[in-house]
């Protein structure tokens, strides 16, 4: 066999051993090296963010290469630019994290905006690798929709007649409202009427025409004191509130009214009660003297000159009966 032949068959022997080698290879990698890295979601998939209170699930996720946490990987969190969508503290769609010793990494909190579902695109980077994912929610809203947005409403105890007579001071106390939700921090200006203008109040004391209050942790608002002027009248106090560019309104009617005292009430024909004992009946003429008075058991005794001033003149039917009981005379005539 020619000696170049021999050489061909000789290799053509040792190729297939040579290839199971490279195969072996490629198969068993060195122990040093390791599978790409991997973004596991630990909260926020199928999470419901409610419009009313503002208030989202965040998204938690924890990066992993193999088995192992990687710690110092960057993550990023976009939601939709329009739409349903959140915001971040710094009003963009856009959030960084780092993962910590443990690969886990939080998006910050957020705020839900418009309803429908929200697709966030979660995504890491580690040294040269890489990994992405999503994370699906939906923002709702349980507020009815007649009762959204910014919101306005006299608050209770407030009364809508005020005495101008005792000009005594008053406040009254609004609530505000966000798609439901109390509304705290919120500035709330309250207008009275100008001076001059008709019935209304003057604000702490003087001429100013209108005052600020703000919101408490339960959205209530009060107002200055204020005093009603002297005008009797109907009159509006207008308030006022604006929040992130939201403004709403309010009018609350009150009523300025001089109070009059009540007249003294009529004297009624009620009887007088005297109680007396048995009188010997001169007494009684000496008393009456127009000879109108008399006992049934004895004769009148007239007095021929009428005395200037009697008691019976005021009284329109004067009967005594001298006895031993209670002496009656009827007051009114009746």
């Amino acid at each position: 066999m020619p000696k170049c032949a021999a050489r061909c068959v000789m290799a053509f022997m040792l190729l297939p051993s040579l290839t199971l080698a490279q195969g072996r290879g490629a198969v068993q990698a060195p122990a040093n090296q390791s599978a790409g890295i991997q973004i596991k979601a630990l909260q926020g998939p199928q999470g419901t963010n409610d419009l009313s209170k503002q208030s989202t699930v965040r998204p938690r996720v924890q990066v992993l290469r193999g088995a192992t946490p990687v710690q110092g990987a960057q993550v990023t969190f976009k939601a939709p630019d329009t739409g349903a969508t959140v915001h971040y503290p710094d009003g963009g769609v856009r959030a960084l994290a780092e993962t910590d010793v443990g690969g886990f990494a939080s998006a910050p909190v957020s705020v839900p905006v418009n309803e429908g579902e929200v697709i966030i695109e979660v995504s890491a980077r580690y040294q040269d690798q890489t990994a992405s994912m999503r994370i699906v929610q939906r923002n709702v809203n349980p507020c009815p929709a007649n009762m959204r947005g910014l919101r306005l409403e006299e608050g209770e105890g407030n009364s809508a007649s005020r005495d101008v007579a005792s000009s005594s001071p008053f406040s009254v106390q609004v609530r505000l409202y966000r798609e439901c939700q109390p509304l705290s921090n919120a500035i709330v200006t309250f207008t009275v009427p100008g001076p001059g203008t008709g019935p209304g109040a003057a604000l702490a004391g003087n001429n100013n025409t209108y005052g600020t209050g703000t919101s408490d942790t339960s959205g209530y608002a009060k107002s200055p004191q204020m005093t009603p002027n002297s005008t009797d009248g109907d009159w509006e106090l207008r308030v006022s509130a604006t929040s992130n560019g939201e403004t709403a309104r309010l009018a609350i009617k009150e009523r300025n009214t001089k109070l009059i005292a009540a007249p003294p009430p009529k004297p009624s024909n009620a009887w007088k009660y005297l109680v007396g004992i048995a009188v010997p009946a001169v007494a009684v003429g000496a008393l009456c003297g127009s000879g109108h008075c008399g006992s049934k058991s004895a004769s009148p005794t007239p007095t021929p000159t009428p005395t200037p001033v009697s008691p019976c003149a005021v009284v329109a039917a004067c009967t005594v009966t001298i006895s031993s009981g209670p002496v009656f005379a009827p007051v009114g005539g009746k």
